[in-house]
């Protein structure tokens, strides 16, 4: 009896494992192998990672952690959101410190080079780009090169820019006056323009505009297009199309840039009207967009690395308050700046202070101090 049951179960065996029995129920798939994780494993997914590290290194300083994320991130997916944009801001900011913080340990340069420096370094905070950007960081950088070199005008240039960018513009004008007095081209541009569009106190001042303007033009040396263009603009707004036609023309022969040309082409329309073979519906400037402020990059900087020329804006139709002048042939420091300057709209509503928008990295120490 024994037996016949033993062999009934072998039976048993051997039929399940010929008609395969729990062959339908798969193994256990591991956790880290699950349908969901797999859907989510893909280029995009690991480049998000990458850079929302990255955005966090940047949040705590950690600029070295953040190009590694970036990178990674790019990896993944070349060219991932602006992972460009942000290694190279990256890349002025963290080489600018490290030539600072080693000319700090050597203590071997002058009051006036170490100002430089700090005005270099101030320079890469303040073009850092969303998330990035240190007012608060750069003017105190630029307030100890104040103390090493006051009679700097490149300096008080500088610090001048951040006002400008903080939405303090009656600071920035008055610094723009003080550094102007020394006969710095820079200086009398950025005073110029200004002037032009400054929208506080009594607002623009298109006389003291030109007034600059001018001496922009005869102390920069070697001539420079977008001073042209600029004096053009100052010009314009008094009313005097043929000298700003002149001054314009003067731009065009220094610079092939087709923006001074096309900018050239609505004056001469609005003065002479449409050319005898000219189509009706050709004038130039009809769908010419506002124009950007100029003065991003910092004047002056002529002899300091990194100060990039911006990238080419449209140019603005008949309606010119707001013109950004020009650079891609500038020499660095004197470019025209971005489209987050105050003054393509009216100044900020807040009262300036430490705590204004733009002071992404708050607190008084410096990144890396």
């Amino acid at each position: 009896m024994r037996a016949r049951s033993l062999l009934m179960c072998l039976g048993a065996v051997s039929l399940c494992g010929l008609l395969g029995c729990g062959a339908d129920t798969p193994p256990e798939r591991p956790e880290d192998e699950s349908p969901e994780l797999v859907r989510e494993a893909t280029p995009e997914r690991f480049a998000e990672q990458a850079y929302a590290r990255g955005r966090e290194a940047e949040g705590k300083g950690d600029y070295a952690r953040a190009q590694e994320a970036y990178r990674e991130a790019q990896s993944h997916v070349p060219g991932f959101r602006d992972t460009d944009a942000r290694l190279e801001a990256l890349e002025a900011i963290v080489a600018a410190r490290r030539e600072y913080e080693q000319a700090k340990t050597e203590g071997i340069l002058g009051d006036e080079q170490m100002a430089l420096l700090e005005v270099h370094y101030a320079n890469a905070l303040r073009q850092g780009g969303p998330g990035l950007r240190n007012l608060h960081g750069a003017r105190i950088l630029l307030e100890r090169a104040a103390r090493r070199a006051p009679n700097d005008p490149r300096v008080r240039l500088a610090l001048a820019l951040v006002d400008e960018e903080r939405g303090d513009l009656s600071a920035a004008v008055a610094r723009c006056e003080d550094a102007a007095a020394a006969e710095s081209a820079e200086a009398h541009y950025q005073a110029a323009f200004l002037y032009r569009t400054c929208l506080e106190g009594d607002g623009p001042d298109p006389n003291k505009a030109l007034e600059h303007a001018r001496k922009a033009v005869e102390l920069a040396s070697p001539p420079q297009p977008h001073y042209y263009e600029l004096l053009a603009l100052c010009h314009y707004d008094l009313g005097e199309l043929d000298a700003a036609i002149e001054a314009l023309n003067e731009a065009c022969r220094l610079s092939d840039d087709p923006r001074y040309r096309k900018r050239l082409d609505a004056y001469v329309y609005e003065r002479d009207g449409p050319a005898p073979d000219s189509a009706d519906d050709a004038m130039p400037g009809e769908d010419m967009p506002g124009e950007d402020m100029p003065g991003e990059d910092m004047p002056g900087d002529d002899d300091l690395p990194g100060d990039d020329t911006p990238a080419d804006d449209d140019l603005p139709g008949d309606d010119l308050p707001g013109d950004d002048t020009p650079a891609d042939d500038t020499p660095a420091g004197d470019d025209t700046p971005g489209d987050d300057l105050p003054g393509d709209d009216t100044p900020g509503d807040d009262t300036p202070g430490d705590d204004l928008p733009g002071d992404d990295l708050p607190g008084d120490d410096l990144p890396g101090d």
